[in-house]
């Protein structure tokens, strides 16, 4: 191999190596151009732009809660409405509600049974629910619908120390 054919594929190396360590770079920092202001993940796919401090990617608040559409799967409002009263029967789900988390999504889970003769059957049993909290985290709460309860949540918590200043 020829010096000219060798300086060739060394540049071209370096700049598949520096290129993709400036996306690894991006994505640890979340300034990645390919993916800024959007949420990775099984959520909704993409949540809209960043707020400052909000982890979830959407304002915060239910007037933008992504709950109706999922996907192609549109939820009806009574089972929204099912789904938060049994968020408001649960004391400790009201005590993050009192501490400033609010509710982004309502995501059913559905379960899925083929019968003997191939006939699926499809029923949301259980919701995933995501509470956020402006600039200090998230939580996930695990609600089963057919017993009317709070089975689990997960709460997230963020902390900065700015030395900056």
């Amino acid at each position: 191999m020829d010096k000219t054919k060798r300086l060739a594929l060394l540049l071209g190396i370096a700049f598949v190596v520096i290129i993709s360590g400036y996306m690894l770079i991006g994505n640890a920092l979340n300034t990645n151009p390919f993916y800024k202001g959007r949420m990775m993940g099984p959520i909704n796919g993409d949540l809209g732009p960043k707020v400052p401090g909000n982890m979830m990617g959407r304002d915060p608040g239910t007037a933008n809660c992504p709950c109706k559409i999922q996907g192609n799967l549109e939820v009806s409002e009574e089972y929204i409405q099912k789904v938060k009263d049994i968020l408001n029967k649960d004391s400790d789900v009201k005590n993050l509600l009192n501490q400033g988390y609010n509710i982004t999504s309502i995501q059913p889970v559905i379960k899925r049974i083929v019968g003997a003769d191939g006939t699926v059957t499809s029923k949301a049993t259980t919701a995933i629910v995501k509470l956020t909290k402006v600039a200090s985290g998230f939580a996930t709460v695990n609600v089963d619908v057919e017993l009317g309860k709070v089975i689990k949540i997960q709460i997230v918590t963020r902390t900065v120390i700015d030395k900056t200043g």
